[in-house]
C-alpha cells in the first residue's frame, strides 16, 4: 500500500515574554520575546483511500459546477483545492489553491463539499494536507 504523506508549510507557535535581567521597562521588555514552534505530527493515508472518498463525492462536485452553468454558460477549467485531514479524518479546512475557472460561486460550493467529506483516520494519528485538481467542462 503506497502511503502519501505531505509536509505543512505553517507552523504554529506560543510567545512567552521573559522578564528583563536588569528590571528594565516594558518596552524592553517586548524586545525580550522568545517564540516557541511546535511542528504538527504528520499522518499518512493512502493515495488509493483519498481518491475513493473523493470519487464517491464527485457528484457533488458536478452539481457546483451545474449551478455555475446556470449563471455563466461559459464557464469551464481546473480548481486545485488544498485540503487539511485532521486526526480523524474529518476535513478541517479547504481553499483554493490555484484555478482556471475563475468563478467565485462555484469554488465556494467546491470548497463546502470537500470541507464535508470523510476520510479514514490518517496513519501515525496527525494530519494530512492534500491538494487536489478537480477539471470542470460540460458534457
Amino acid at each position: 500500500m503506497k502511503l502519501t504523506a505531505l509536509s505543512l508549510l505553517v507552523l504554529s507557535g506560543l510567545a512567552h515574554a521573559h522578564p528583563p535581567a536588569d528590571g528594565a521597562d516594558e518596552a524592553h521588555d517586548d524586545a525580550q520575546q522568545t517564540t516557541h514552534v511546535v511542528p504538527p505530527v504528520m499522518g499518512a493515508l493512502a493515495k488509493a483511500d483519498i481518491d475513493s472518498v473523493v470519487s464517491a463525492n464527485q457528484h457533488r462536485i458536478k452539481d457546483c459546477f451545474q449551478q455555475g452553468l446556470q449563471t455563466d454558460p461559459g464557464i469551464s477549467g481546473w480548481v486545485k483545492v488544498k485540503m487539511v485531514i485532521g486526526t480523524t479524518g474529518a476535513v478541517t479546512k479547504s481553499e483554493v489553491q490555484n484555478t482556471t475557472l475563475n468563478h467565485a460561486e462555484t469554488e465556494a460550493c467546491m470548497l463546502d463539499v470537500v470541507k464535508s467529506l470523510q476520510f479514514p483516520e490518517p496513519d501515525g494519528g496527525g494530519i494530512v494536507i492534500v491538494t487536489y485538481p478537480f477539471v470542470l467542462a460540460p458534457s
